[in-house]
């Protein structure tokens, strides 16, 4: 048989309308078409491709053996708001369908993801709707090919935190691969918080493709996986819409980071603020990707862009490359980047008064992913008492 045909059978056997095999059909075509990464100017930052990408051998396990490729969420109860598994969602949700058949596949392994995934969740929250507690995703990576579809969509005049938690099932090596959907109605917000705690021997890529007509904050703390692929894109499609992006990565042994976070003001009146931080120990690497366009219309838009790392041994590396399309004066735009060690008078500071060297490292380690970490703490410390303290342990 071939890939295709396999596709066929796969999707006739799970029940999908017509309509969703044909997404799933163009989804594949362009999996071999598209690169893995479209941008030249990023392309020759690609050290895992083999890993991060999907192989044939593994297309064809999705498709025959589905059963392999799964992956176990639960979520917290919060009234009135809808959560059900995307299988389910995209046969009979309409305002869905509309909004998935609209996507476009932007790399190779978006497109792999597309046509291939076989579990994930939707969650739709209705107009007019404030959620007074956090709804918490918890999803566990199995062993062997996790491949996941979710979407969130926002209506109007709501407001709502999300929690997602990414950790391994068990020991064993896995693939966990997700394109999350989301969109965000007007005068909404949506606060993602993003945990990823998954064992030493996991493959990780998620793209995450935000289209806002509100305001959306991503938080983000990476401390886990071996090989691991962030893509964000956010296109600001309204007067007043605003987008912060907050991520902090740590990395140890010879984890590796690939980060592309990608902002779009499609309208005048709209702000954007990304900070991105990584700490490097032994021989981990990070390669942050950013890219601010304010288009013509854009006018009075603000955005600043950051990229910093903190390298804490001679073997760990950091590849900064932020980047701005501007096509109207006026507009506000700042990027910045940065990459050093931890000084001697730092470290001598504190050891001063009586911190051994170890923990007087840990202390600014912690310190330098304080611009992030403090988004948890401020947004999260009323439901959770001790999310200080666990997000301190797991960055130690």
């Amino acid at each position: 048989m071939s890939r295709d045909d396999f596709l066929v059978k796969f999707s006739k056997d799970k029940g999908e309308p017509d309509w969703l095999l044909n997404y799933r059909k163009k989804a594949l075509s362009e999996s071999s078409r598209l690169a893995f990464e479209p941008d030249s100017k990023f392309s020759k930052y690609n050290d895992r491709e083999r890993y991060l990408t999907l192989s044939e051998s593994e297309l064809e396990i999705a498709y025959t053996k589905p059963e392999e490729n799964r992956t176990s969420s639960i979520h917290s109860n919060a009234s009135g708001i809808l959560v059900e598994e995307i299988s389910s969602a995209l046969k009979n949700d309409k305002r869905l369908r509309d909004a998935v058949e609209h996507e476009v596949n932007y790399d190779s392994v978006g497109a792999a993801i597309n046509s291939s995934f076989s579990s994930g969740l939707f969650i739709r929250v209705p107009d007019s709707y404030s959620a007074q507690v956090p709804l918490q995703i918890s999803t566990s990576v199995f062993m062997g090919l996790n491949i996941n579809k979710s979407a969130i969509i926002v209506g109007k005049n709501s407001h709502v935190k999300i929690v997602c938690e990414l950790v391994s099932a068990d020991a064993s090596p896995s693939k966990f691969m997700q394109n999350l959907s989301v969109r965000i109605g007007q005068d909404s917000s949506l606060q993602l918080y993003s945990i990823q705690a998954t064992n030493p021997y996991t493959i990780v890529s998620v793209w995450r493709d935000v289209y806002s007509e509100g305001k959306f904050g991503f938080v983000s703390l990476d401390s886990g996986g071996n090989s691991i692929r962030s893509r964000l894109k956010l296109d600001l499609e309204h007067g007043g819409a605003e987008g912060d992006v907050y991520e902090a990565f740590v990395g140890r042994s010879d984890m590796y980071f690939d980060v592309f976070n990608k902002i779009d003001h499609t309208k005048g009146n709209t702000i954007s603020r990304t900070n991105s931080r990584a700490i490097l120990d032994d021989s981990s690497k990070a390669v942050f990707k950013g890219s601010v366009h304010q288009e013509k219309e854009a006018i009075a838009s603000h955005t600043t862009l950051s990229e910093h790392s903190l390298l804490l041994s001679s073997g760990a590396r950091s590849v900064s490359i932020p980047g701005l399309e501007i096509e109207t004066n006026e507009v506000s735009a700042s990027h910045s980047a940065s990459s050093h060690t931890i000084s001697k008078e730092d470290k001598f500071y504190l050891m001063s008064r009586g911190i051994e060297e170890k923990g007087a490292a840990n202390m600014i380690a912690v310190g330098f992913l304080d611009p992030v970490l403090s988004k948890f703490y401020s947004g999260l410390s009323d439901y959770y008492g001790n999310i200080e303290e666990r997000l301190k342990n797991i960055v130690i």
